[in-house]
């Protein structure tokens, strides 16, 4: 990224910050491994809006939640499968009347109470 308005359009890869555990991730990447690509070929455009659109074509019924990503650890490259959810498609209208997005609600919701949420100055924080 770069600029005062943290552009990336320029970027070519994803570098890993953090792996939470049970996460999809968690025992595949790891801290400080770099995504150069899904789908057996390397980020030709914007690394993060093509990782967006890589989750969401995973999370289709018909690629059974598998994101494959090229994964760069220790100066070797190579291919590995990330289990993502199985949440189905957006709706025409979505949010509205949208199962997969009520589907991502529910399970922020969850986390959110799963980390408890505290009120300061009238803004909920994560705790």
């Amino acid at each position: 990224m770069w600029g005062m308005r943290l552009r990336t359009d320029y970027a070519r890869q994803i570098l890993i910050t953090k792996v939470d555990a049970g996460s999809p991730a968690d025992g595949t990447l790891e801290v400080g491994d770099v995504i150069l690509g899904v789908g057996g070929k390397e980020f030709d455009s914007d690394a993060r809006i093509a990782f967006g659109k890589a989750i969401t074509a995973a999370e289709k019924k018909k690629n059974r939640g598998v994101l494959k990503v090229i994964r760069w650890r220790k100066g070797k490259s190579e291919s590995v499968a990330l289990q993502l959810k199985v949440m189905g498609s957006y709706a025409p209208m979505a949010p509205m009347d949208c199962r997969k997005s009520q589907m991502i609600l529910d399970d922020a919701c969850l986390a959110c109470g799963s980390r408890g949420i505290y009120q300061r100055t009238g803004v909920a924080f994560l705790s």
